[in-house]
């Protein structure tokens, strides 16, 4: 039963997650507090820490059902994918903006970008996040590990989805040309070698 209150706080995290994001909450707080629509994306980000907060502190009391420990390799491997997502997660930054992604400051743009690693996926922050998650798991290969992967990758395609509509919304065939010409997560094999010129660049 453990494990399933655990895949519940994670549907609840990512339901609670996306409703909070949607434009249709979003106006909803402008209409009715329109003082608090400048802080909202803090608050939001605030709201997610806490969440994610809350479902470390339930995962430290879940025992593990598994019994068995990663190789010398197998850890080497988690290493490595741990290390190419936190580089990921990094570069997007440099399109996206750290102070704007968290609400510090208001980075809304006129006109889509597609700099950078947006050049060969369109959401590498997932990219990203796929990466780090699948090392972690190679890492420490417990139950709760393993449960709370699934949440994650069950999840990543709604996500997905809904946060296109959005961008849809925002900036219509242009987002839908660039949406048919560039992949979500992962890259096209004949982007693969550029996007690892890029990291190796990114530490120049």
């Amino acid at each position: 039963m453990d494990h399933i209150y655990l895949a519940l706080a994670w549907g609840f995290y990512f339901f609670l997650h996306s409703y909070l994001a949607s434009n249709r909450v979003k106006d909803s707080i402008k209409k009715t507090w329109p003082q608090l629509a400048a802080t909202y994306r803090l608050l939001y980000v605030a709201v997610s820490i806490t969440g994610l907060a809350a479902i470390g502190w339930l995962l430290r009391g879940i025992p593990n059902r598994f019994d068995f420990a990663p190789s010398p390799a197998v850890q080497v491997g988690g290493i490595l994918l741990l290390s190419a997502g936190a580089i990921i997660i990094m570069l997007s930054f440099r399109q996206y903006s750290f102070t704007g992604f968290i609400g510090l400051r208001n980075d809304a743009h006129d006109t889509l970008q597609i700099n950078g690693l947006l050049n060969y996926v369109r959401h590498p922050i997932y990219a990203g996040t796929v990466l780090m998650v699948l090392g972690y798991l190679l890492l420490l290969p417990t139950s709760t590990t393993v449960v709370s992967a699934l949440c994650i990758f069950i999840y990543l395609p709604i996500g997905i989805r809904l946060e296109e509509k959005k961008l849809i919304a925002l900036y219509g065939e242009t987002y839908r040309d660039y949406r048919n010409r560039v992949p979500a997560v992962f890259p096209d094999c004949r982007h693969l070698f550029c996007l690892i010129l890029l990291f190796l660049f990114s530490f120049l």
